[in-house]
């Protein structure tokens, strides 16, 4: 980085921890600013990062749960990214993903961290991947939605009705 920008790379695969996500995808960032003494100074910090708390309502039971992944429609949500000090304005860069991959056990409460990217009227597919076969449902967001850097959207899919596929 420089004084101008800040590159960052929110991960697609993630382990959310508990109460947290994966303190890997979180970014912070901080600029400094000239101070009359080198000895001291101050350093604001920013979330870069979107974050959301994830929980799955009415799951039909009878698998063991192995991981569950986000995929969103037409927008990234994870890889690589630009801020820009000036404008505090954040820009995809490579290595764009639309997916994100949480390896976990548990299907309540589940944290990430992805782009702060608008998500209105978008398609987000929400799978829970089990050793029975995979849940997955599909959700239209509603308008005026987005993920915002350092703030927490909270998501509850409803999966009455979502069973696995027939063997």
């Amino acid at each position: 980085s420089s004084s101008e920008y800040i590159r960052f790379t929110i991960p697609a695969s993630q382990k959310p921890i508990e109460g947290s996500c994966d303190e890997a995808a979180q970014v912070l960032l901080a600029v400094s600013e000239p101070e009359e003494s080198v000895s001291s100074f101050n350093v604001n910090f920013e979330h870069a990062t979107a974050y959301c708390k994830l929980s799955f309502l009415n799951v039909v039971e009878g698998g063991n749960v192995t991981s569950v992944s986000i995929a969103a429609k037409d927008v990234n949500i994870a890889g690589r990214y630009e801020y820009t000090v000036a404008t505090k304005a954040i820009k995809e860069q490579s290595s764009l993903a639309q997916e994100i991959a949480l390896t976990t056990t548990n299907t309540t409460d589940l944290y990430f961290a992805c782009a702060p990217v608008n998500v209105s009227g978008k398609e987000l597919t929400f799978t829970i991947h089990t050793d029975k076969g995979n849940l997955s449902k599909t959700v239209v967001m509603p308008e005026n939605r987005s993920f915002k850097s350092g703030v927490v959207a909270t998501l509850n899919i409803d999966m009455a009705g979502v069973d696995y596929p027939a063997v």
